[in-house]
């Protein structure tokens, strides 16, 4: 600091107050400052120091400062703020002020450490109550699943009891000495017999069979699933009891033996169950019968229809070249009108006549590679790929399934040709892919075709005959394909579908068919 004798005492001693008046501001209001307003607040009270031209704040604490500058370092301890630059216009006036300003800049950087330590420790606070506050919830959870957990125990017992006595399957337990244990009120709704009049299972079979012969046939089955064998294991067997009232009934057995020997029997009465399936054994049998009689039909009548449509298209196409010259043009588009619908029949009955043919030809069943059958499709297909411009792909290898060749390659020939078909101006890009789900195998044929809209039932019409969703000036077709590809597919045991986000995004058809098992 200057002396009192110093002729610049009174202009520093007002500058000096009105510098620590801007520093005790500063402290006060610091907490609220945004982060950039802080140094240029200090830097006010600097602007008309004596031999002073322009007072700076640099970010960069290692810049070096240039001719005719000085820089002071904004820093405390290891925490370095930056340095503040000033352009010294005369150093003789400056040099008295440089004591004063790294003590000034000292006194900057403890208020910015200090700002920065409150900000951080109130970070840590904010962390240690988030993590109080999970360490809290995470101890009420556990306690109220272990409150829960122990009211569930105290429960077993009595929901399981409830359980067994409202099941609407009968159950019994006999213990190891052949003793019943239990049996709940379904048991005698089903047979009508109580505890008491079958203390025994000895008492049960002689009630439940009377014949010996049957009997003894009964207990030997029911000897071999369950009794014998030590380990735990299950039989389900199907027999005839008499019920108490003497009517015979056909029940179904589910036997347990229990790691203590105990054995558990559930029953299910399927008496009407059996009737019911015996009378739709023969209804299919009868359904089987009619749908043979009505493909063999639908065979011949296509067959027979083919000829005179062929006739039909012969003898106009003959009809016009002969008369060209003397046909006038609303003849000459009748004559053009009477082909098309003539070859579009002809179209139409061919394909009701490759629908009729599916499962007809009696063609064994073998190992087939769908590869192969994909690659012969696509082979088929050659001349539309070309000219579509379209890349089809395989991505994984394709399985080996039970089939027939012929058959399977009409689905992808139609599968493929449909994503041809159906598409839009960009170049179609299909991509044929599979992969395993348990005991069958999943194939899926993907497009960035049209698609479909979502939402109305068109993934399950478009399998209906005749269906189509475009008419037919914009898409050909007889709206056949796809229900020839579901009786193919049904035919080998699978079942196919087809899956859609919306127009305009493409069409994914999967169809599935079963692995083969050793």
């Amino acid at each position: 600091m200057p002396g009192a004798d110093n002729p610049d005492s009174n202009a520093f001693q007002a500058l000096d107050n009105r510098v620590l008046g801007q520093l005790l501001l500063m402290q006060s209001v610091i907490a609220i400052l945004p982060e950039g307003a802080v140094i240029p607040f200090v830097l006010e009270g600097f602007a008309d120091l004596p031999g002073v031209a322009t007072v700076a704040f640099d970010p960069d604490p290692n810049r070096v400062a240039g001719q005719g500058s000085v820089a002071f370092s904004l820093s405390m301890g290891g925490s370095t703020s930056g340095n503040l630059l000033v352009d010294v216009v005369e150093s003789a006036t400056f040099a008295p002020y440089c004591d004063y300003l790294r003590n000034f800049c000292f006194m900057v950087a403890v208020i910015l450490e200090e700002r920065r330590l409150r900000r951080l420790t109130a970070q840590h606070q904010e962390q240690l109550e988030d993590l109080v506050a999970e360490r809290t919830r995470r101890l009420t959870v556990e306690v109220e699943a272990h409150q829960q957990a122990v009211l569930a125990l105290s429960q077993r017992d009595l929901v399981f009891h409830r359980l067994v006595q409202a099941i609407p399957h009968g159950i019994v337990l006999i213990n190891t000495d052949g003793s019943v244990g239990y049996l709940n009120p379904a048991f005698t709704h089903i047979l009508g017999y109580t505890l008491a009049d079958i203390p025994d299972s000895d008492l049960w079979w002689r009630k439940a069979c009377p014949d010996p012969l049957y009997r003894q046939m009964v207990m030997d089955s029911w000897q071999r699933a369950v009794i014998d064998p030590p380990e735990f294991r299950q039989a389900d067997e199907t027999f005839t009891v008499r019920h108490q009232d003497g009517s015979d009934r056909i029940i179904a057995f589910v036997a347990v033996q229990l790691p203590d020997q105990r054995v558990l029997v559930t029953l299910d009465d399927v008496t009407e169950r059996k009737r019911a399936a015996e009378d739709l054994r023969d209804k299919n049998a009868a359904l089987e019968r009619s749908n043979a009689e009505l493909e063999a039909f639908s065979y011949a009548a296509s067959h027979d229809l083919r000829e005179p449509l062929r006739n039909i298209k012969s003898f106009t196409t003959l009809l016009a070249r002969r008369l060209d010259d003397r046909l006038q043009d609303e003849e000459r588009e009748i004559v053009i009108i009477i082909t098309d619908a003539a070859a579009r029949m002809d179209a139409l009955v061919r394909d009701l006549l490759d629908l009729s043919l599916v499962g007809r030809i009696e063609k064994p069943m073998v190992p087939v590679s769908l590869h192969n059958v994909a690659m012969s499709a696509m082979n088929s297909l050659r001349i539309q790929i070309e000219t579509a411009g379209a890349i089809v792909a395989i991505h994984s290898n394709l399985p080996t399934v039970i089939g027939n060749s012929d058959e399977l390659c009409r689905v992808f020939v139609n599968l493929i040709g449909n994503a041809l078909k159906y598409r839009r101006d960009a170049p179609p890009e299909i991509d044929i892919d599979c992969q395993a789900d348990g005991e069958i195998w999943l194939i899926q044929i993907r497009d960035n075709g049209i698609g479909i809209e979502t939402g109305l039932g068109y993934e399950e019409r478009i399998f209906g005959l005749f269906q189509r969703l475009h008419h037919r000036n914009e898409y050909s077709g007889t709206g056949i394909g796809l229900p020839i590809c579901r009786k193919i597919i049904t035919r080998h045991g699978g079942r196919i579908w087809i899956e859609s986000e919306g127009v305009g995004r493409g069409l994914r058809c999967c169809f599935t068919l079963p692995a083969i098992t050793v």
